[in-house]
């Protein structure tokens, strides 16, 4: 109400979330946050997810069939809080216009901070302090990662470990399938139901560290995804209209270091 001192009169919401909760805009470009929201709606609730009814569903769903990465988030530190450094303790190489890392404000929530690390070409980490102290995220985009950690209270420090996905035989209409065409089977695979999309399937094959590939189909289930963890993977296709079969590939980041210095 207009009769309300100013400091209490209640903000206008400029930029509206999908569900109806007001969103901030953030202090860099708006294409990363576009990007992190439509990464995190692939990963709401899986019981949640609408249940794709036509043929445009299917295209839809199947859009993302290509060779697409997504990763798993180890928290460093203690759990007290920790801040991430590069080579030195007493620095933490922040270089924004040199294009080390990438400070955003006003980021909602650690899930939010995470889904702008994923769309990065090149992300090693995050720095993320909760939303009710600023909402800062961190994105290390340094290509040696994090190297040292040092406490801080109220702040959190993960490293970024990417998994890469390619299309099995194309990908887009194609069924996973064993030895050959012919060679399918209950064991080879745990089915998951209710996944509202490819990149969610994704995500639950990366929590599984038996899983070796993904099917996926956008109506059967209301969404079914399969966790194929035969030991050999999947070494063959057959084609199939409206499935989606990826390969989940051995990771390749050599680079990045293991060790990790702690100080006190």
């Amino acid at each position: 109400p207009s009769s309300l001192p100013p400091q209490t009169r209640p903000r206008r919401c400029a930029h509206h979330h999908p569900c109806g909760r007001c969103g901030v805009r953030l202090r860099s470009t708006d294409a990363p946050m576009a990007a992190a929201r439509r990464f995190l709606l692939g990963l709401l609730t899986l019981s949640t997810a609408p249940q794709a009814s036509s043929s445009e569903d299917i295209v839809v769903a199947l859009e993302g069939a290509r060779r697409s990465i997504i990763g798993n988030f180890k928290l460093l530190g203690s759990s007290e809080g920790a801040s991430c450094r590069g080579r030195k303790p007493d620095s933490n190489e922040t270089n924004e216009s040199a294009g080390e890392n990438q400070v955003y404000t006003d980021v909602g929530s650690l899930e939010m901070c995470q889904a702008l690390c994923a769309d990065q070409r090149v992300c090693t980490g995050i720095e993320y302090t909760k939303a009710s102290e600023g909402g800062r995220c961190e994105v290390w985009t340094r290509e040696e990662g994090i190297r040292v950690v040092v406490p801080a209270v109220g702040v959190l420090c993960m490293e970024y470990t990417p998994e890469v996905f390619e299309p099995a035989d194309g990908g887009i209409h194609r069924a996973c399938r064993g030895a050959n065409l012919y060679d399918v089977d209950s064991s080879f695979f745990e089915a998951v139901r209710n996944t509202p999309s490819l990149r969610a399937c994704q995500s639950l094959c990366v929590q599984k560290e038996s899983c070796k590939g993904i099917e996926y189909h956008p109506i059967h289930d209301n969404g079914r995804c399969e966790l194929w963890t035969r030991p050999q993977g999947v070494s063959s296709t057959m084609l199939a209209h409206g499935y989606t079969c990826m390969r989940r590939m051995p990771r390749t980041r050599e680079g990045h270091p293991r060790r990790l210095a702690m100080f006190v």
